[in-house]
């Protein structure tokens, strides 16, 4: 029972770290596709989104990772 416990209390702190990770992704493949789009056109929509969102997993990886260390100090 206590075994249990344990795993649930773990799982439920990693899917918060994970839903926090998961925000930066989507929001920068939205402002890249913006911005994209703004400075040129079409095609610079799908350059400017897939950059962002190559970015935010890069960033997703990184705040994850720190709030797993922070999480153990």
């Amino acid at each position: 029972m206590r075994s249990v416990l344990i795993a649930k209390k773990m799982c439920q702190e990693i899917g918060d770290q994970i839903v926090i990770g998961c925000l930066p992704p989507f929001l920068l493949l939205l402002i890249g596709g913006v911005i994209g789009a703004l400075v040129g056109g079409k095609y610079g929509a799908a350059w400017g989104g897939g950059v962002g969102l190559i970015l935010g997993l890069v960033l997703m990886v990184a705040l994850v990772g720190l709030l797993r260390n922070a999480r153990h100090r």
